[in-house]
């Protein structure tokens, strides 16, 4: 049985980095750099029935090559879902041969959490600001957390 997948209707969301950021750009506000893949189908949702269409390819592909440009490891996210809290099975993507299986990650995680779906049209590739040596793993994944001042 073929699952019908759905990408929510295309609106100004708040929430998804391609918002937010070229604000925070603006503002001068220090951040990571990061580089946006956009135009993403929604048929990459197919992976959640363990079907690796084209489309998926072609992202895995997009965010290999954008990693390469920032450097790796990276931290990789949709639009709105980072899937942090099992860190190093979704959003740090430590070498471009993790890509493929991080990213199945964070989308089956995604929609798992978020019944009515995320928009997965956006996705960003972050260059990997380091833990502080301080820090401590923490949730399923080894998500770094440390005190902050």
């Amino acid at each position: 049985m073929e699952l019908g997948y759905f990408m929510p209707e295309k609106r100004v969301n708040r929430n998804c980095i391609s918002y937010w950021l070229p604000m925070l750009m603006e503002s001068g506000v220090a951040i990571p750099k990061t580089e946006l893949i956009a135009g993403v189908s929604g048929e990459i949702l197919h992976i959640l029935d363990g079907k690796e269409t084209p489309e998926f390819k072609d992202l895995v592909g997009r965010i290999i090559a954008a990693g390469n440009r920032m450097g790796w490891p990276c931290f990789v996210k949709g639009g709105e879902y980072s899937g942090k809290y099992m860190w190093k099975y979704s959003c740090h993507v430590p070498r471009p041969a993790a890509v493929r299986q991080n990213v199945g990650r964070l989308i089956s995680d995604g929609e798992c959490e978020n019944i009515m779906g995320f928009a997965w049209d956006v996705f960003a590739v972050r260059e990997l600001i380091p833990p502080h040596k301080e820090s401590f793993p923490a949730f399923g994944g080894g998500l770094p957390i440390r005190k902050e001042r």
